[in-house]
């Protein structure tokens, strides 16, 4: 999927320096899939949740939208429900 964030890791020893915040304003992903603990800070940077959370291999991950494209994320949750399924 494009424009898609699948990885994010600012090192410990850097967080809350607002880097992590910088680097979404930069790349700007219309989605991002996420660790559980991160949903806040995806939260607090513009983003909303689409479904459930989905356990992973050992972690819950959340899909997020950015809240301006929220109207589609009603239909976006539909069509992931549908390839998730058909998997």
């Amino acid at each position: 999927m494009k424009n898609t964030l699948l990885v994010l890791n600012v090192d410990p020893g850097h967080r809350s320096h607002g880097l992590g915040s910088a680097i979404l304003r930069y790349v700007q992903p219309n989605f991002a899939r996420v660790l559980e603990s991160a949903v806040p800070f995806f939260e607090r940077n513009g983003y909303a949740s689409v479904g459930s959370l989905k356990r992973g291999n050992s972690l819950n991950t959340q899909v997020m939208i950015k809240s301006s494209l929220r109207s589609l994320a009603g239909r976006i949750s539909m069509i992931y429900k549908s390839e998730v399924e058909s998997a």
